[in-house]
C-alpha cells in the first residue's frame, strides 16, 4: 500500500502527462513551496501555476482541500478524484474554488444543495476535464 506522499507524486505525474500531451509544459519546483506543484507554460507562451489535489476513498471522494490558498489569477486548483478505474480532472481557477469552498477552504462536489439548489458537480460541471484553462 502507498502511502500520500506517493498517491500525491501519482496524480501530479498523471497531470503532467496530460499537459506534456496537450502542448504545455509543465516547469516543476525544487522544493513544493507556496502550494505550487508546476508553473505551466501554456501553447500561447502564457504562464499558470498548478496546485494538484487528489481523492480516492469513497468517503473524501469529490472533497478537496486547499487551507493554505492564496487565491489569485492565474493560478489553478486540479482536483483529481480516483474511483480505482479512472481518474477524473476538476480544473478551478482559484478564485472560483475560493468562492465556493468552506471557511477552511474545502470543496466538496457533492455539496452546496441547499445554497445552490443543485450539488457543486452539477453547478461546476464546466471546470470538469476542461484542460483548455491551462494548455
Amino acid at each position: 500500500m502507498i502511502g500520500s506522499v506517493e498517491k500525491g507524486k501519482r496524480y501530479e505525474l498523471y497531470v503532467f502527462q496530460k499537459l506534456i500531451e496537450k502542448g504545455a509544459l509543465p516547469f516543476i519546483p525544487i522544493a513544493d513551496v507556496y502550494g505550487v506543484d508546476a508553473v505551466v507554460r501554456k501553447a500561447d507562451g502564457s504562464y499558470v501555476e498548478i496546485q494538484v489535489k487528489g481523492t480516492e476513498k469513497p468517503e473524501q471522494r469529490g472533497w478537496f482541500n486547499v487551507p493554505d490558498l492564496v487565491p489569485r489569477g492565474a493560478f489553478f486548483i486540479l482536483g483529481i478524484e480516483d474511483d480505482g478505474k479512472d481518474l477524473i480532472t476538476w480544473i478551478f481557477p482559484s478564485l472560483v474554488f475560493a468562492h465556493y469552498t468552506t471557511a477552511r477552504r474545502q470543496l466538496g462536489l457533492d455539496s452546496g444543495i441547499k445554497k445552490y439548489g443543485r450539488t457543486l458537480r452539477d453547478e461546476l460541471t464546466f471546470y470538469r476535464e476542461n484542460w483548455t484553462q491551462i494548455t
